[in-house]
């Protein structure tokens, strides 16, 4: 469970965090995020419309209950008070777009660069595969961007204040809370904080076609087009699927070469379809599956471009009127159903933790039990005793030495438990 001091959790995540410090650099293949945090089309489905159904009996086991107790809640029926996994996919690319990237532009306003593209994509990566296990009806999505950001900020190394955060954001969120949320991410992380960035493999992309291009204006144009539209279009893609489908490599040749297309294609000053062909011709060949995995580079990048397509037409129906306010619908009935689930949780984790308790005072007490058994068992026969003295005396050293034996268990107990 997470720690109940905002000290103790600050020194569990440090802690956490530090260990990447000494992590060796890898290769994307070997990493989690590649191991891990990659799927196809029909798993991500699959895992969705889980996370939906385990979500629905969640909320009718919470319904049952508050009935039980007869609480008076005001509550919809399931199916309705769920958001379909049409309507959370909105959601979360609400909070992703509208969210994180607006979060990060305010706190570039007080400071600088205090919150770059990287630390970005490092929590909208966070966020994303938080809200893969976990409901938005049992964490605000709001406070678990909070916590991303936060934890985005130590492991990439910059400045992210959590005041400013609270103060901006959450003014009514204790930083206990906050803490403790962070805990939770990493757990639901399963602490695996290492992410490969498309930015990074763009840049690269891009010096290998500065280096193969003419020296002329128009290709310096050109690839400052590329480097321009590439960011933004990346930008655009961290609010979608495409980066649980498809490795950042994959996803920043893909976004290379559909910028090229738009300024001009094959007759551009640096032919980008032709340096794709001849810079991977080696990794041409082989069967693509239903996902776009596999295959030639071509039909890879084929797959991601479809994609590309889908997420820019959800953008484009995002920004109109009709869009936001069933937007503003569905959140509406989320954080209704939130708070019937949240309350359903805490009410019985409340009582998981009072069975707990009476568990372990009943085992204490057998404990001290047996231990004054087995002194009144080994114990010697007394000597004579002094007069109006001795019973009693006898009767004390036995308890004394049974609380000394009980104590030494209490601690023993303790240190295997730590």
């Amino acid at each position: 469970r997470p720690p109940g001091t905002r000290e103790g959790a600050k020194k569990a995540v440090t802690a956490t965090v530090a260990l990447l410090v000494l992590i060796p650099m890898q290769s994307f293949e070997a990493s989690t995020h590649a191991r891990c945090w990659l799927y196809s089309i029909a798993r991500l489905a699959e895992m969705r419309e889980g996370l939906r159904q385990a979500t629905v009996e969640k909320y009718i086991a919470a319904q049952e209950y508050h009935a039980a107790q007869g609480a008076q809640r005001a509550t919809l029926a399931p199916k309705e008070a769920v958001p379909s996994v049409e309507e959370e996919k909105l959601l979360r690319t609400h909070y992703e777009w509208q969210g994180v990237f607006n979060v990060c532009k305010q706190l570039n306003e007080l400071e600088e660069t205090s919150c770059t593209h990287r630390a970005a994509f490092t929590a909208l990566m966070y966020f994303k595969r938080f809200f893969l296990k976990v409901s938005s009806l049992e964490e605000d999505p709001t406070h678990v961007m909070l916590a991303a950001l936060f934890l985005a900020g130590k492991v990439e190394e910059e400045k992210i204040e959590m005041d400013d955060l609270l103060r901006l954001y959450a003014p009514k969120l204790k930083p206990e809370s906050l803490l403790a949320l962070e805990l939770r991410l990493l757990e639901v992380l399963q602490f695996q904080l290492v992410i490969f960035s498309p930015y990074r493999s763009l840049f690269g992309f891009l010096q290998d076609l500065h280096d193969s291009a003419p020296r002329t204006e128009g290709a310096t144009l050109q690839l400052q087009q590329l480097q321009e539209g590439g960011v933004q279009l990346i930008g655009r893609l961290l609010c979608s699927d495409v980066l649980l489908l498809h490795s950042p490599q994959q996803v920043a040749l893909a976004v290379v070469r559909h910028v090229a297309r738009q300024h001009g294609g094959g007759k551009a000053a640096v032919d980008v379809e032709a340096w794709i062909k001849a810079r991977f011709a080696s990794q041409e060949g082989g069967h693509a599956d239903a996902d776009g995995g596999g295959g030639g580079v071509l039909q890879q990048l084929a797959a991601v471009e479809e994609q590309i397509v889908a997420t820019t037409a959800l953008h484009a129906r995002l920004d109109g009127d009709e869009a936001q306010g069933r937007l503003k619908a569905i959140e509406q009935r989320r954080r209704l159903s939130s708070r019937i689930v949240r309350a359903y949780m805490g009410e019985k984790e409340q009582e998981r933790r009072a069975a707990e308790q009476k568990e372990l005072a009943a085992q204490k007490h057998v404990r001290r039990a047996a231990q004054e058994r087995r002194v009144e068992a080994s114990g010697t026969a007394p000597s004579a005793p002094v007069a109006g003295a001795g019973a009693d005396t006898v009767t004390l050293s036995k308890r004394k030495r049974a609380d000394e034996m009980s104590r030494a268990d209490d601690k023993a107990v303790v240190v295997v438990v730590e």
